[in-house]
């Protein structure tokens, strides 16, 4: 799925009533009016079991107001259960492995076709700028906007 992030806190508060109402809703809709705390937990659980893959495909796309000027799109997988499904890749990351899937990005033998794209907060700008804009042109991708940094200030952790 590819959805495009929505930082604006009075959308995403909106969208996670609408969410927890259709918990609500489903649960209810198991239980009727009597039950107990022990029935009413387990129902619970059991919705949203049932809505797990659209809650965390939701909560990819939120992100603080603070980078709203990337106007990210996100490529959301579905859940991931076994390794056999997808295999789970890791790559170094500064405090740990960080896990990752490999997937294509084209459409067949054509390019992929993009409008703008922004670099995200780095250490090494220009280092990023140039491995981004080399990795562009290996597979024949052209923003037609071109690349910018998106000047939000990069910071350690």
């Amino acid at each position: 799925m590819i959805g495009r992030c929505i930082y604006e806190p009075g959308r995403q508060r909106m969208l996670i009533r609408q969410v927890v109402d259709v918990v609500e809703t489903l649960a209810g809709s198991q239980i009727g009016k009597g039950g107990t705390a022990a029935e009413r937990s387990v129902q619970y659980r059991e919705a949203f079991a049932t809505m797990e893959t659209d809650l965390l495909r939701i909560a990819a796309i939120l992100k603080h107001p603070s980078f709203r000027e990337e106007k990210e799109w996100r490529v959301v997988s579905p859940i991931i259960a076994n390794d056999a499904e997808a295999p789970i890749l890791f790559r170094e990351g500064h405090a740990m492995l960080v896990p990752f899937i490999e997937f294509a990005i084209g459409l067949g033998d054509a390019p992929l076709a993009l409008d703008h794209l922004f670099l995200g907060p780095t250490a090494n700008i220009n280092i990023s700028m140039n491995s981004l804009k080399m990795f562009l042109e290996q597979n024949g991708i052209v923003p037609k906007r071109g690349i910018d940094y998106c000047q939000i200030p990069f910071r350690q952790r």
